[in-house]
């Protein structure tokens, strides 16, 4: 266990041991930033704009000529191209924080102290700072940030990630638990070790000889951990992988094509016009020494055949010489094929990256030739994909809770802690969910394959409405034959399989609950303090009333026209309730 005296930490900082792997994240970071950053001016960029320049221009060989090179920087426009793929890469991600089943367990000795922690924890420092860590910063670190003053009753540690461009040194094992972390902010310099922090003065930019506050802790480890935890190589427990790690190299050539095809939407996306040259056609006959040129820099027309309205001269035949055109001036048409080919190219490396980042190509979900294997095959791979992104974020987010708990509470008051981000994330669309759910009835698929696609479709449509899902989830326990369409509900009733009523309620289920919200309260509020079968029990038998008094006036009710009033925007839909 790391317990620093002053002398090596004074050591540390002027050995720094580790700045091999710090130069490797920085750089690392740079490159990612480059491509996920939108900035609105060049001088904002990433330093690997440089670096990347210098590959375009400076390799031997070169990939362009010089003057090819100049026009490259100039049609190289910000933001960066590539950032509008990233971020839909990065929104598709964005799923693993919509676990289904996803779920945090904190166990206490004390249920005073949990009901505590529940008012102090958050959970949205994953979703906005690590989410844009796990994008450009991915060798950040993790550590505890504890106010000096404590202005109430416990401690209020909090989560904070140090970029790696501001660490001096750093000790990680095997597990990616610091085991001492040395880190600059501001003026200050900061040591965490397994025993205490300490802070030393960097005003002048050199270190102070000795720390102006050290404070011990308890926790028997130190407080920081490297925040993602997949490697970038073996051996080496600093530099992680994000997950654009592996496109990085496509990213660049996909940017390099991008601007390529700006190049040639100038120079070939226009007609030419071509004539035989006359003894002397200068675009300006008279000197232009008061333009800075000689006569001898003087231009002939035609010189540039980039961009719109380009014009090229021809030499006249000599005598005896066939004609090499048939008009006195012709027009030469852009090479549409060529123009075709380089779109449909850019179109084909963008989804590949996408593929591989997100398991999932951008256009399939409009592709109808997809057939239903390759369907599924897609699905597991963006739920394995968001899988191992949901680990990572697991572990770091467990062992800051834990840490935060143990400095606030005490390291005794914790007998359990589980972080679980699920495995059923939300990837399919409610449309995808109905086309599946009519695919299954079509095959006679088993009512319990229906009854948990119709759960799945509700999920999906009211995924950020909890109150939407509850009410949606309600009328479908109130719904007596919830799987089954109008015609199949009628079959049924004719075999005497459900009552009059019965079928009453499935055809009027809409127009009943807009009544009894009416008349008694929403079906969220109502009886919300008791058991929840005894809630449905008691709504279910309002509806059975309302069904009665439609049999009291009509002598054939299973001839009743389902009438629905026109919802209001917060009515659950028809197919929300009666799939088709």
């Amino acid at each position: 266990m790391a317990n620093l005296s002053n002398t090596e930490i004074q050591a540390l900082f002027q050995e720094r041991p580790r700045k091999k792997e710090i130069d490797i994240g920085i750089k690392h970071n740079d490159r990612l930033r480059f491509h996920t950053e939108t900035v609105i001016n060049k001088s904002q960029l990433s330093p690997y704009y440089q670096t990347y320049i210098d590959w375009i221009s400076s390799r031997q060989p070169e990939l362009l000529p010089t003057d090819k090179i100049e026009r490259f920087k100039q049609l190289f426009t910000v933001p960066v191209p590539t950032v509008e793929l990233t971020e839909s890469i990065f929104s598709h991600l964005g799923n693993v924080f919509k676990g289904q089943d996803a779920f945090n367990r904190y166990q206490f000795s004390d249920d005073e102290i949990l009901g505590d922690w529940q008012g102090f924890t958050t959970d949205t420092f994953w979703n906005t700072q690590g989410f844009s860590a796990m994008q450009n910063a991915i060798d950040s670190v993790w550590i505890v940030n504890l106010p000096e003053v404590q202005n109430s009753r416990y401690p209020e540690p909090e989560d904070r990630l140090i970029d790696i461009k501001n660490i001096i040194d750093i000790s990680v094992d095997i597990n990616n638990n610091c085991e001492y972390l040395i880190f600059q902010s501001g003026n200050k310099i900061y040591v965490y070790d397994d025993y205490k922090f300490s802070r030393y003065d960097f005003t002048d930019g050199s270190m102070a000889l000795l720390p102006e506050v050290e404070i011990p802790h308890s926790l028997g480890y130190c407080p920081a951990r490297m925040f993602w935890s997949d490697p970038l190589m073996s051996g080496n427990y600093i530099n992680k992988k994000a997950p654009l790690t592996n496109v990085l190299g496509d990213l660049d050539w996909l940017l390099t094509c991008q601007v390529f095809k700006k190049y040639m939407e100038i120079a070939n996306s226009y007609p030419i016009t071509a004539a035989y040259r006359k003894q002397q056609n200068f675009i300006d006959s008279q000197f232009e020494s008061d333009r800075g040129r000689s006569k001898e820099q003087q231009k002939t027309a035609g010189g540039a055949l980039a961009g719109p309205g380009s014009y090229l001269e021809i030499d006249p035949p000599l005598q005896g010489e066939s004609d090499l055109m048939a008009d006195p001036v012709k027009l030469i048409s852009p090479d549409v094929e060529t123009l075709e080919f380089h779109e449909d190219s850019l179109q084909l490396k963008e989804q590949n990256i996408f593929y591989k980042t997100v398991g999932i190509d951008g256009e399939q979900k409009n592709d109808m030739a997809k057939n239903e294997k390759q369907v599924m095959a897609s699905f597991e791979s963006q739920s394995s994909i968001l899988e191992k992104i949901a680990k990572n974020f697991e572990i770091i987010q467990e062992f800051a809770d834990k840490t935060k708990i143990n400095l606030r509470y005490g390291p005794a008051v914790l007998q359990d802690i589980s972080v679980d981000y699920g495995s059923k994330f939300f990837l399919k669309t409610e449309d995808d969910y109905i086309e599946q759910l009519k695919e299954v009835k079509d095959k006679g698929g088993h009512t319990a394959v229906v009854s948990a696609i119709m759960d799945e479709t509700l999920e999906a449509k009211y995924r950020n409405d909890k109150n939407g899902l509850t009410r949606a989830k309600i009328i479908q326990e109130l719904d007596p034959l919830p799987d089954k369409t109008q015609e199949e509900a009628e079959a049924i009733l004719d075999k005497r399989g459900i009552t009059i009523e019965q079928f009453i309620i499935k055809s009027q289920l809409l127009n009943f609950v807009k009544r009894f919200e009416r008349e008694q309260a929403s079906l969220v509020v109502f009886a919300s303090a008791r058991d929840y079968k005894d809630k449905i029990d008691l709504i279910y038998d309002e509806f059975i009333k309302y069904a009665k008094e439609i049999t009291e006036n009509s002598s054939e009710p299973k001839n009743i026209i389902p009438f629905v009033e026109e919802p209001s925007v917060n009515e659950i839909s028809q197919k929300e309730v009666l799939i088709k």
